[in-house]
């Protein structure tokens, strides 16, 4: 699959949604009806044609037939004529937090590839200073996806990084995790020096410790492709499954009333290509 001609489309259009949807939030009542789009239902693999898609605030509150939808004031309308809406795309495995700073650059350039979620796992910065910055982030005073903070490492010893946790035995990793969560950890991240009896009492201690590497995430869904899934199969790791994972009903992978307007504008059509 290539997603080259998608992600070129969505730049542009996604950045203007999240800009728009920032401002949203922060003045409380601006509105965008995109005109006239088609909507992709990645759960369903299928397509809905000419529909008004209206969305107040950061919340999709009307899908109405193409050219019918009345525009709220104050608003703006997108003629998206001849193009594909979709769900945002989660990234699950992010580094934003590796350095001083790197929010700074790296969180405008996820909305500009149409990401309009993430998990980060890095930890190398405190988790107070991840969530102010993701806290900002969800208030609109700042361009980025949404943040999952899901970076407290744990490792075996001597530990692979600065400021990891390190448990060299399995009471010494439940007990890393009854800290990590004791500081507002939402997930854990173990790392390749543990041993595996310290790895099984994490796991068995916190239900899901399993965060992988992994390559950008046009690369990834390209190589589901290749490795056999359909288009529909590979948009739904980045669409439909984050939200289930998090449990978050409003997060849903779906273009629908009530759904956070977390979306992506394309010039084709992504089941396809």
């Amino acid at each position: 699959m290539s997603m080259k001609s998608g992600r070129r489309a969505a730049l542009l259009v996604a950045l203007f949604l999240v800009l728009a949807a920032t401002t949203a939030r922060a003045t409380g009542d601006n509105a965008i009806v995109l005109r006239n789009v088609t909507i992709v239902d990645v759960e369903r693999n299928r397509l809905v044609p000419r529909r008004d898609v209206v969305i107040v605030g950061d919340r999709i509150v009307g899908i109405q037939a193409g050219g019918t939808a009345r525009v709220p004031r104050p608003g703006h309308v997108l003629d998206g004529t001849g193009r594909y809406l979709m769900p945002g795309l989660w990234d699950f495995h992010v580094n934003v937090f590796s350095a001083p700073g790197e929010e700074d650059f790296a969180l405008p350039l996820y909305i500009l590839n149409g990401v309009t979620g993430v998990r980060d796992a890095g930890a190398l910065r405190t988790l107070p200073e991840q969530q102010r910055v993701a806290a900002a982030v969800a208030r609109g005073e700042r361009v980025g996806p949404r943040l999952v903070l899901a970076g407290a490492l744990i490792d075996g010893p001597p530990g692979s990084w600065p400021g990891q946790m390190v448990a060299a035995t399995p009471d010494g990793g439940r007990q890393r995790v009854r800290e990590a969560k004791a500081a507002g950890w939402q997930f854990i991240k173990s790392y390749s020096l543990l041993s595996e009896p310290t790895y099984l009492a994490l796991a068995e201690t916190y239900a899901n410790p399993f965060l992988f590497h992994g390559y950008t995430l046009y690369d990834e869904l390209a190589r589901y492709v290749d490795a056999g899934l359909t288009p529909q199969q590979a948009l739904l790791t980045a669409t439909v499954n984050p939200g289930r994972f998090l449990a978050r009903r409003d997060l849903a992978g779906r273009v629908g009333i009530r759904q956070r307007a977390d979306l992506v504008l394309l010039d084709a059509n992504p089941l396809e290509d």
